[in-house]
C-alpha cells in the first residue's frame, strides 16, 4: 500500500512538473504566454568590413536559434516580438605583443576579430520587455594565419554566440 501512494504521489509531481503554464520552459524561455510568433527582419551590415554573406548569415542564424530553442511560429510581418538590427563593426586588432630582438617593434602573436551587432525588440505584448542594445562576439586566431584562411569558422562560431545571446536577452530575461 505505501509502495502505491509512493508511486501515485511521484506519478502526480512528475504530471504537475512537466506540465507548463507558458510562461517557463524547461529551455530558460519566459515569455508571456500570449506571445506565439516572432519577425527577424534581415540585418544589414553597416560595418564597412566582413564577406558579403555576413548579415544574411547572422540573420539565418538567429532564425534558426528560435526555431530550435522556442515554440514561436517565424513570420515575415506583424510579429509578437519583432528583431531588427545592423551589423555596426567587424574588426581586426593585433593582441599578445611580443618583444622582438635588436630594437624592433613589438609584433602580435595573436589577432583578434571582433564583430558588434545592434539589435532592437519589440515586444507587442509586454513593452517593458522592449531593448536596443549591442551585443559583442569575438575570437582569437594565430598572427601567423591570415584571416581569410579562418574568417567563415571564426564568423560561425561567432553567429552562434551571438544568436544565442540575443535569445537570451530577449526571451529569458535574466
Amino acid at each position: 500500500m505505501m509502495f502505491k501512494r509512493r508511486f501515485y504521489g511521484a506519478f502526480l509531481l512528475l504530471g504537475f512538473l512537466s506540465t507548463s503554464c507558458g510562461i517557463y520552459s524547461f529551455t530558460g524561455s519566459s515569455l508571456h504566454p500570449d506571445v506565439k510568433t516572432i519577425e527577424v527582419k534581415n540585418l544589414y551590415n553597416n560595418s564597412g568590413g566582413g564577406p558579403p554573406y555576413l548579415d544574411q548569415s547572422l540573420t539565418q542564424d538567429i532564425k534558426d536559434y528560435f526555431q530550435q530553442n522556442s515554440k514561436l511560429a517565424l513570420v515575415n510581418g506583424n510579429g509578437d516580438i519583432q528583431l531588427e538590427g545592423n551589423i555596426t563593426s567587424y574588426s581586426t586588432s593585433p593582441i599578445a605583443p611580443t618583444t622582438s630582438a635588436n630594437g624592433a617593434p613589438p609584433t602580435a602573436s595573436s589577432m583578434r576579430l571582433t564583430l558588434i551587432v545592434k539589435i532592437k525588440m519589440v515586444n507587442t505584448k509586454d513593452e517593458t520587455a522592449n531593448f536596443d542594445k549591442d551585443f559583442t562576439a569575438f575570437r582569437d586566431f594565430p598572427a601567423d594565419r591570415s584571416l581569410q584562411d579562418v574568417e567563415k569558422e571564426l564568423i560561425r562560431e561567432m553567429n552562434k554566440k551571438l544568436a544565442q545571446d540575443i535569445f537570451i536577452e530577449t526571451v529569458a530575461n535574466w
